[in-house]
């Protein structure tokens, strides 16, 4: 079975469990067909289907039995996690799981190749695109070229975009809160007291609303680690504090994630 017929049997069997486009995804999904189309000006749009979360579209080129075509889908998820569930759902119903990475292209991308296509499957924060042409060259430009209209994550958080994603291998051991060397966090009733040397005095009690722009604000150099604060919930309190201090802890990693900033979180004490 080659390749397209392959993705078009999956196709066939996941269309009707998928609801109606959204806008986001619809603005998104225009984009990527200009840049399909911009391929070949004999191309001719055979398939188009365009559902809430993910639009799926096949073009043909030529005509007869010695036809080809060029595949897009587009997944636009709520969520990175979302969009890592989908791309590995796509992935796990293949007959043959592609083993070769390609590099440079998104959060995670694999390429397969048959006597007929290629495809090209990549992942790049909240977006979740497969691509098949009949070249090696087309499919890679073309997943490229759609990569390229996703927001770098690390540009779009405000943070430096020279602060690498977190390297769970350079803090994984550390026990001790006063061993963390990226900013820390401790959860107050009313706030958030941010640890970091790079701060007039090592620290300071910011509110909740404060604590985005506060982190932006950390040079480079305060984040070894690269993207991660450690946290705790303040060990002094009474009464209601609890649940307040849970509550609060809860927005705190909310801010977090939407970020991109890891959470590594300490025993309070």
């Amino acid at each position: 079975m080659t390749v397209l017929s392959m993705h078009l049997l999956l196709f066939v069997l996941l269309a009707a469990s998928m609801p109606v486009a959204g806008q986001d995804l619809t603005s998104f999904a225009a984009k990527a067909r200009s840049i399909v189309e911009a391929k070949d000006s004999s191309l001719k749009l055979v398939l188009r289907d365009e559902r809430e979360k993910e639009h799926f579209y096949i073009w043909r080129i030529g005509d007869g039995p010695n036809a080809t075509g060029i595949w897009l889908r587009v997944f636009y998820g709520a969520s990175t996690k979302e969009a890592i569930e989908r791309m590995r759902s796509a992935l796990d119903n293949l007959s043959q799981v592609p083993d070769i990475a390609l590099k440079g292209l998104g959060d995670e991308a694999y390429i397969a190749t048959d006597s007929s296509a290629t495809s090209v499957w990549f992942r790049k924060s909240n977006v979740y695109v497969y691509v098949v042409a009949p070249s090696v060259e087309m499919a890679e430009d073309i997943a490229k070229k759609v990569a390229e209209l996703v927001p770098d994550q690390r540009q779009s958080d405000g943070l430096d975009p020279r602060i690498p994603l977190a390297n769970p291998q350079l803090y994984k051991s550390v026990r001790d809160a006063k061993d963390w060397r990226n900013p820390f966090l401790v959860v107050l009733r009313d706030g958030v007291r941010m640890i970091s040397p790079a701060i007039n005095g090592g620290e300071k009690t910011i509110t909740l609303g404060e604590l985005r722009d506060s982190l932006k604000k950390l040079p480079v150099s305060s984040w070894p680690y690269g993207r991660v604060v450690g946290w705790q919930e303040n060990s002094i309190g009474s009464g209601d504090d609890t649940q307040i201090l849970r509550k609060n802890a809860g927005t705190v990693l909310e801010i977090l994630e939407s970020m991109g900033i890891g959470g590594f979180g300490f025993p309070s004490g």
